[in-house]
């Protein structure tokens, strides 16, 4: 396990091309859409979601700006939190353990 990950989550309206600009930064992400509401208005949503190291914040942070001006948000919302993470990595069957 490793206990220095970081979930990183950005709140962002969803955009056709926003996929696109998250690859630019990061290899590895989820996309969840679904419906959220600024100011009491619903709004196709999408949470990006991240998981880096504490170094990844600032790179995090960049793209949830570049997020705003892109798209014209008013706002863009980044949460993080500490994570313990295992990687689940495909073996052949010959180095399973019989």
């Amino acid at each position: 396990m490793t206990p220095a990950a970081v979930f990183y989550r950005i709140h962002t309206e969803n955009q056709e091309h926003l996929p696109a600009y998250v690859a630019e930064w990061f290899d590895f992400f989820n996309i969840v859409v679904g419906t959220g509401y600024w100011k009491g208005i619903p709004e196709k949503s999408a949470t990006i979601e991240i998981i880096g190291q504490t170094e990844d914040a600032e790179r995090v942070s960049d793209l949830a700006n570049v997020i705003r001006h892109v798209f014209t948000q008013e706002a863009v919302y980044v949460t993080s939190h500490p994570v313990e993470l295992t990687k689940i990595w495909t073996v052949k069957p010959a180095q399973v353990a019989q």
